[in-house]
C-alpha cells in the first residue's frame, strides 16, 4: 500500500486520481497540493486516455484544508499582524493556486466523483471540475468564511455555475448543502446511491467517450477562456487580516468566533 497523498493510476478508459488520506478525511496540506499539481501535470501529457476521474477515498471526498499544517504560519498568526506572517501567509496562499490552475487547465475532461462531503478546500477542488457525480448524502460547504477567510475561488467559479444569488447564498452562510439541492442548483451534475458510485462514474466516462477527444479538448479551451481569473490578493489579504486572527483565536480556544451571535453573547472581541 503506497503512502502517497495523492493517487495517479489508469485504466484503458481514463486516469483515476484519488486523495489518499482517509484517515484525515482527506485534509488538504502543501503535500496534497504538490502532489495534486503533479499528477494533473501528468495527465495532461497522457497521449492514450482523454478523460481523469477525480475522488476521494474513505467517507468524505475532502473535509477541506488541515488547519495545523504549519505551525510557524499558526503560531505567528496567534498574534497578529507582522511582516514575517505576511511573508509566511503570501507562500502559503500563493502555492495553493499551481494546483487549482493544473486541474481546471487540463486538457481532459474532469469528472468529479464525490463520494462524500466536501468542505472549505475540498469543496473548491470539486468546482474546479468539468463534471460532478455525487454519492447521495455527500454535502457540500464554501467554508472558509467561518474562519475569517475570503474564498475567491468559489466566488468567481461558482457565479458562472449557478448564478450570483444562489453563489451568495453559498458563500455568505457556509452552510452545508445537500445532494439534492446540489443537483437542483447545478453545482453536482448527477446524484446516485453510494454503493453504486463506482458503476454509474464508469459509465460516465464511456458516455463522454462517445464525443470526439479532440473536440472536447478544443470546445474545454474555448469554455474556459470565458471564466474571469482567480482573485487571489483578496484571498491573501483576508487571511493577514484582523477576522482571521480573531477567529483562529476563538477556534484555539473551543468558542465561536465574536462575529456570530453566540460570540459576541460571550463578550468576544474582533481586536
Amino acid at each position: 500500500m503506497t503512502d502517497r497523498a495523492v493517487l495517479y493510476e489508469t485504466t484503458p478508459e481514463a486516469i483515476w486520481i484519488t486523495l489518499n488520506r482517509p484517515d484525515t478525511m482527506n485534509l488538504i496540506d502543501s503535500e496534497v497540493f504538490e502532489q495534486l499539481t503533479e499528477c494533473f501535470i501528468r495527465a495532461r501529457f497522457d497521449e492514450e486516455r482523454s478523460v481523469v476521474v477525480f475522488r476521494g477515498t474513505g467517507r468524505m471526498f475532502s473535509a477541506g484544508g488541515n488547519l495545523q499544517q504549519g505551525q510557524e504560519l499558526i503560531d505567528l498568526a496567534m498574534k497578529g499582524f507582522s511582516e514575517r506572517l505576511a511573508t509566511v501567509m503570501y507562500d502559503h496562499v500563493y502555492g495553493d493556486y499551481p494546483a487549482f490552475h493544473a486541474i481546471e487547465s487540463c486538457p481532459k475532461t474532469v469528472i468529479c466523483a464525490m463520494n462524500g462531503s466536501a468542505y472549505g478546500a475540498g469543496a473548491v477542488l470539486v468546482l474546479l471540475c468539468d463534471m460532478v457525480i455525487a454519492a447521495e448524502g455527500a454535502k457540500l460547504s464554501i467554508a472558509p468564511g467561518k474562519w475569517g477567510i475570503a474564498d475567491t475561488v468559489s466566488a468567481v467559479r461558482l457565479v458562472p455555475r449557478i448564478g450570483l444569488a444562489r453563489a451568495k447564498d453559498l458563500i455568505f452562510t457556509a452552510r452545508s448543502v445537500p445532494t439534492e439541492e446540489l443537483l437542483a442548483m447545478g453545482v453536482v451534475n448527477r446524484v446516485c446511491k453510494p454503493e453504486e458510485l463506482d458503476a454509474q462514474v464508469r459509465q460516465y466516462v464511456d458516455e463522454v467517450r462517445v464525443v470526439s477527444p479532440l473536440a472536447r479538448e478544443y470546445t474545454k479551451s474555448v469554455m474556459q477562456r470565458s471564466l474571469p481569473p482567480y482573485s487571489v490578493e483578496e484571498h491573501f489579504r483576508s487571511a493577514i487580516g484582523s477576522d482571521f486572527f480573531a477567529g483562529l483565536h476563538a477556534f484555539s480556544e473551543k468558542k465561536p468566533p465574536p462575529w456570530t451571535p453566540q460570540g459576541a453573547a460571550s463578550g468576544g472581541s474582533r481586536k
